[in-house]
């Protein structure tokens, strides 16, 4: 697909040691480093789904003074983020990671509007969570030690149709690539590797 992984070290940035898998500027963004923008030019809009208050009200009060991004709402619950973006069609979605019932809910938002990037935030970087999430097509992964520079490259990045997450996020995804090429190719006389269409999903992440 194009996709390629790197290291993002720009010191400028204020957010050394994330990396951006990326299989193309998603129209009307541009490219890397530039600003991204919604529909008609306008600020690419964002909600915010967290059962705790603390985060949806200190998510909304930061993200809303970043003069490229517009907070349009927050969800205290899954299943109130999946109608809220359902009627918002936002550009991108804050998810808690630790939201009962999150997992589901990141498969239900892409199905009620596939426009949606929904990015996890919280994130416990166990390599399953990990999986779990890449595997139902979150688009960016910002850990509980993030700084506000993190989260808004990590948005940023998934409104460029980027995955974009820390080295040790990127450790696991490929480390769970070689282990599926090992398996399958000890498995086939041939060594040639087949995979199901999920672990595809993953190697897509990475390729």
């Amino acid at each position: 697909q194009g996709e390629h992984l790197r290291a993002d070290p720009s010191p400028d940035r204020g957010h050394p040691g994330t990396t951006g898998m990326n299989p193309g500027a998603r129209p009307g963004t541009g490219g890397r480093g530039s600003s991204v923008s919604g529909e008609g030019g306008r600020p690419p809009r964002v909600v915010i789904v967290a059962e705790t208050l603390l985060y949806r009200e200190g998510l909304a009060a930061v993200l809303g003074q970043h003069p490229s991004l517009e907070i349009v709402g927050a969800a205290a619950s899954a299943d109130a983020g999946i109608e809220l973006v359902a009627s918002a069609r936002p550009d991108a979605a804050l998810l808690d990671i630790g939201s009962e019932g999150g997992l589901a809910a990141l498969g239900r938002m892409h199905e009620v509007w596939p426009g949606v990037r929904v990015v996890a935030f919280g994130v416990a970087e166990s390599e399953q969570v990990i999986i779990d999430w890449a595997e139902a097509g979150v688009a960016g992964y910002v850990p509980r030690d993030s700084d506000v520079g993190q989260l808004t490259t990590v948005i940023e990045g998934a409104l460029r149709d980027e995955v974009v997450c820390t080295p040790r996020v990127a450790g696991t995804l490929l480390r769970r690539v070689g282990a599926l090429a090992r398996r399958d190719g000890a498995q086939d006389g041939q060594g040639e590797v087949r995979l199901t269409p999920r672990e595809t999903q993953i190697i897509a992440l990475v390729d």
